[in-house]
């Protein structure tokens, strides 16, 4: 999720953004995937969220819960027969 410069801070201060953490934020590497599984959920999550702006963290939750609700009630033909 995207904070815009004139957003309130997350930080809780009352300030936008833009008068308060911005400039002392910095920006954390994404750690990469260690795994072929959540090498391929990281690129979903990322592909699902992108180019997407919420209005909450409760939103942003919602459409990933979503998300993965939907995954799990596929057939994965690699469990057929157990």
């Amino acid at each position: 999720m995207k904070i815009g410069r004139n957003d309130p801070c997350p930080c809780g201060s009352g300030k936008k953004y833009k008068k308060c953490c911005l400039l002392t934020e910095h920006p954390k590497p994404v750690s990469e995937p260690i795994d072929e599984f959540f090498a391929d959920t990281h690129t979903e999550i990322r592909e699902l969220f992108q180019d997407r702006e919420f209005s909450s963290l409760e939103e942003a939750n919602e459409v990933l819960g979503a998300h993965f609700h939907r995954k799990n009630r596929m057939v994965d033909n690699a469990f057929s027969g157990l």
